[in-house]
């Protein structure tokens, strides 16, 4: 299946406006809480990837592996160097 340069920009644009920026309202070393920017429904950030830009754990990155609606908790796969929260 070839895909046209058309559909890949449309879907590359569609995915550049799922990344959010922001800062974390709580976690550890393996999850992240943001009661503001996370308010979806449960799994919908599994699987993603989570880019740290400040703080201990700067430049690090970590795989989603659930996101829990109710506690706006992204839970990670593998631990950062520090705490989050």
């Amino acid at each position: 299946m070839s895909v046209t340069l058309a559909v890949a920009r449309a879907e590359a644009a569609a995915r550049a406006q799922e990344f959010i920026s922001g800062i974390a309202t709580g976690g550890t070393s393996s999850t992240l809480a943001d009661t503001t920017n996370l308010n979806h429904a449960d799994g919908y950030r599994d699987e993603t990837t989570v880019l740290m830009r400040s703080g201990v754990n700067d430049g690090q990155q970590r795989r989603v592996q659930t996101f829990t609606a109710a506690t706006s908790t992204l839970n990670f796969y593998s631990a950062m160097t520090g705490s989050v929260g």
